[in-house]
């Protein structure tokens, strides 16, 4: 007979499988979204979204905010929640300087690549997101909640401890 710790474990075991299968997959998904990113510079990016006075780290707390509010919404399954939280990932204002100079020079060009692939990759988490929601599917938007937040995750694990 197995028991409750067991049967934790195990679960336990699952889970961390299927989150470094889902890293994987979100990995694979942006590999293959670059000849899509190729088409923008990420200047031409940085230049399309609304100008702001606030840090880039202060931009990664508003898309965190973003992120808790999608979360919260699909657990007590308020479609306007997750709506205004995917549309805070989806709209957010550029940072006052350019998002690469927190990078060392030699870092720059790739920070570039993965800022445009990254920003693709949340649009169209955010915009699937807010779909998903409006149609009251909470399954489906706790799965793109999911990989949204390994996107995320990812991302951080590149980039995280290089800034300068």
């Amino acid at each position: 007979m197995i028991g409750r710790k067991n049967i934790l474990i195990l679960l336990l075991i699952f889970i961390g499988f299927n989150i470094s299968c889902s890293q994987k997959k979100a990995k694979e998904k942006q590999i293959l979204n670059v000849d899509t990113v190729q088409k923008k510079t990420a200047e031409e990016l940085v230049a399309s979204k609304n100008t702001s006075d606030m840090s880039y780290k202060q931009l990664m707390n508003i898309l965190n905010s973003g992120s808790v509010m999608v979360h919260q919404g699909i657990i007590i399954e308020n479609k306007q929640m997750v709506i205004e939280g995917a549309g805070l990932i989806l709209n957010h204002a550029a940072p006052k300087e350019n998002p690469w100079f927190i990078m060392h020079e030699s870092e720059q060009e790739n920070f570039k690549n993965s800022l445009l692939s990254y920003d693709i990759v949340l649009d169209n988490y955010a915009k699937k997101l807010a779909e998903e929601a409006n149609n009251e599917d909470w399954l489906k938007a706790s799965k793109t909640a999911h990989e949204l937040m390994n996107s995320c995750i990812v991302c951080h694990s590149l980039w995280r401890y290089k800034v300068e």
